[in-house]
């Protein structure tokens, strides 16, 4: 019997193999063809936007103390969760990917339920919640500060969030370091940042060493050239074209017009240990009154 049903499945099994099917036997599973999942208009944009880009550095920082902060991306995924931020404490790293957008939240502590959280990487919980806002990010990065990205890689993207207790405010740039030579750093040798590109809703406080030659205030240029000691030095291998600006010293205690116009600023000088710096002056546009506001920090 056995030899029988062999030869008559031998038999059948010729034939049916022609149709693609199976004798005696299961018929074969075949896997489901995977799904293709195919972008929005909307995706292929941003991802058009930002080829290329390699990630950015996020600078997380409060134009007042603010406590239990969490930050999360569009796809709910924690980005930044600070015990508290202020104008002289902020949260520095780098990320990977640009947020289409961030929902951000703070909250007070509250005896009664207390905030907590297991660890820096996760979001608090408890308190009470005195803080939602969300703000995009992805749409609001100027074309021609990645396109100068990627003509010039050697740079960092810096996109730059400053909580209010009336809102969110963002900001960004372009962080380089002129004449930076990876021997010489590990040496000892310091290298100061030189920003282009600067945007948003507010600017920090920040040492000037450089003016960028491309910049529209050419008089400014022309005055940093004016009291340098060595004014024939510019770092010419730097394609942006960085001037040094003059050490504060070097204005003899005050800034010509055309800089103070231009929002530089002289820090005091307390002896001679402590000399004045040329600083750039901080600002932020007020989320509720659209109003400009000067800051130290």
């Amino acid at each position: 019997m056995n030899d029988v049903r062999r030869t008559l499945c031998q038999t059948l099994g010729g034939l049916l193999a022609v149709l693609g099917l199976g004798a005696c036997g299961q018929p074969a599973v075949q896997a489901p063809a995977k799904s293709v999942r195919s972008y929005t208009e909307e995706e292929l944009r941003r991802m058009n936007k930002f080829r290329g880009i390699n990630g950015a550095e996020w600078l997380l920082s409060g134009a007042e103390s603010i406590s239990y902060v969490s930050v999360w991306d569009e796809n709910n995924q924690i980005v930044d969760s600070p015990a508290a931020v202020s104008p002289g404490s902020r949260s520095r790293f780098s990320i990977n990917k640009i947020p289409i957008e961030l929902r951000v939240t703070w909250r007070d502590q509250d005896l009664k339920n207390p905030v907590y959280s297991n660890n820096h990487r996760e979001s608090w919980t408890g308190g009470k919640v005195t803080g939602t806002f969300v703000i995009p990010v992805a749409d609001r990065i100027p074309d021609d500060l990645l396109d100068d990205l990627r003509r010039v890689p050697k740079g960092s993207l810096r996109i730059k969030v400053r909580l209010h207790r009336e809102g969110v405010l963002l900001g960004w740039d372009i962080e380089r370091r002129p004449g930076f030579n990876a021997q010489k750093s590990r040496e000892g040798q310091h290298y100061p940042p030189a920003y282009s590109h600067t945007g948003g809703d507010f600017k920090e406080s920040r040492l000037a060493y450089y003016i960028e030659s491309r910049t529209s205030c050419r008089e400014c240029i022309a005055v940093a050239l004016s009291y340098r000691r060595n004014p024939s030095v510019i770092y010419k291998d730097d394609p942006n074209g960085f001037t040094t600006f003059p050490k504060g010293p070097e204005f003899g205690g005050s800034l010509p017009k055309v800089l103070v116009d231009q929002g530089y600023d002289l820090t005091p000088q307390y002896d001679a240990m402590s000399p004045s710096r040329l600083i750039e002056k901080g600002w932020y546009i007020h989320p509720k009154t659209g109003q400009r506001i000067e800051t130290d920090f």
